[in-house]
């Protein structure tokens, strides 16, 4: 595990999360596939964000990166990154209706919960993204640690 992300886990683990909003893991599932989904492809302000984050963070990139961007969404950071000129793009998501749309984008979509676990890629990724998801799962320390054995040491 690299230097930088050693020190990102230890100072996202030192913080307090809990997450006690939701009676059982059904409860939550429900709500992030039907409740509480949001589209960024409907919120103009939201899509010029993500689509601002990704032009900002991936701007000194390898685009040859193998990159995993976990809880893709309706597919606007995968369209920016085939934009950008990304070619090996892999998406995570747990949400069909938002699968289907992030599919448009050209690149492999994986359904998956990234709470659960542990599951395996079977892959190892240059750089892994994810925007607005860590403060809305069930344990965000559990979710870091399950994503980030997916990503590649430091050569």
């Amino acid at each position: 595990m690299s230097d930088l992300l050693k020190n990102s886990l230890v100072e996202f683990s030192n913080k307090n999360h809990k997450s006690n909003q939701f009676v059982n893991y059904a409860e939550y599932i429900h709500y992030q596939t039907v409740v509480g989904m949001s589209h960024e492809v409907d919120c103009d302000i939201w899509a010029k964000g993500q689509v601002r984050c990704i032009n900002d963070k991936f701007k000194t990139i390898d685009r040859n990166s193998k990159i995993l961007i976990a809880s893709c969404g309706d597919g606007v950071c995968l369209a920016q990154l085939k934009l950008l000129g990304f070619t090996d793009v892999t998406g995570l998501e747990i949400c069909d209706e938002k699968i289907k749309l992030a599919k448009n984008s050209g690149f492999n979509v994986i359904k998956t919960d990234i709470c659960s676990g542990p599951f395996d890629l079977y892959e190892q990724y240059d750089v892994i993204y994810s925007s607005h998801t860590l403060e809305h799962v069930l344990n965000p320390m559990f979710t870091f640690k399950n994503i980030a054995k997916f990503l590649k040491e430091d050569e």
